[in-house]
């Protein structure tokens, strides 16, 4: 466990470490990171398919609802009160097909487990990453999730974010056999399988249209990592990038994978509630803080 915290936030070379260091190294950023590898590990356990009978975190996620049925339409804009007596949370994450799957798993069941403590039942609304904000404010939805709304906006959008739920970062991963890739000029002669909607794209991008050697493929959006992964350890993929929150789960099962270096900064994970809904929004910190304490527990052993 103290060695996926030390590769989560410093990375597996000593200059990126150094470069994060100075950032990093604060006692509540520290909780976050031991909170999502915590989380990630339980994910890993539960190999993502099956739900453990009796166990709330295992709980599998309600069916996604579509963002035009009728009942959906109804503006509700009331706070933890009126959510508990209509006994629905509705929670609007962007739509699958430019998401990951596992991400939306990791913070499904972790809501599943905030809805149970609470006796609510979740409805899951899809919607384009540009109408999240605009549903939540006209009381379509209760929470979004993965809230990447800047402190600006959400002043302007009348919204506030929850404690961060987890940490992200983009990370190469390559084979082992392949030569060593401590940095980006080391992608200048590389093949890089990569999405599309990946936060790293157009910076690969750029680096591909002054680089003749360097390649890019597209991986389709709906592609899950364990195939992506199994792609890069067979060869057919030469190096991808994946964030860490999908990519941990799965890289000890293959011997033969490694995390070459983490290619994005470290950004925190939050979900997003109207900044009228102060009963819920304190409700989910005090969750997600008994969260960061589970994980403490964890990080002492």
């Amino acid at each position: 466990m103290t060695y996926w915290i030390y590769t989560l936030l410093f990375g597996l070379t000593s200059a990126q470490s150094t470069r994060l260091s100075g950032r990093l190294f604060t006692g509540a950023f520290l909780g976050v990171a031991a909170f999502s590898v915590f989380f990630v590990s339980l994910l890993w356990q539960q190999d993502f398919s099956e739900a453990a009978p009796g166990t709330q975190q295992n709980k599998k996620p309600g069916p996604t609802l579509q963002s035009d049925s009728p009942h959906l339409l109804a503006t509700a804009t009331g706070d933890l009160a009126e959510i508990k007596n209509r006994g629905r949370l509705r929670v609007l994450l962007q739509e699958q097909k430019s998401t990951s799957a596992l991400a939306n798993s990791s913070e499904r069941n972790l809501i599943n487990e905030y809805a149970l403590e609470q006796n609510l039942d979740v409805d899951w609304i899809e919607l384009k990453q540009s109408e999240l904000i605009s549903y939540l404010r006209q009381g379509k939805g209760d929470v979004v999730l993965t809230a990447v709304v800047s402190t600006t906006e959400n002043e302007q959008d009348q919204v506030q974010l929850t404690l961060p739920w987890g940490v992200s970062q983009q990370q190469v991963i390559s084979r082992t056999d392949t030569g060593r890739i401590l940095n980006i000029d080391d992608l200048k002669t590389r093949q890089i399988a990569i999405k599309r909607s990946s936060p790293v794209w157009s910076d690969l991008h750029r680096l591909l249209k002054s680089n003749p050697s360097m390649d890019m493929i597209v991986i389709p959006e709906g592609a899950d990592a364990k195939s992506v992964l199994e792609k890069v350890a067979s060869a057919q993929y030469d190096v991808t990038v994946m964030d860490n929150l999908i990519a941990e789960p799965y890289i000890p099962r293959f011997l033969n994978l490694e995390v070459a270096f983490n290619i994005s900064e470290v950004a925190t994970i939050s979900w997003a509630v109207r900044s009228t809904s102060m009963e819920l929004h304190s409700s989910l910190n005090g969750f997600l803080n008994k969260q960061y304490l589970q994980a403490d527990i964890v990080r002492s052993y």
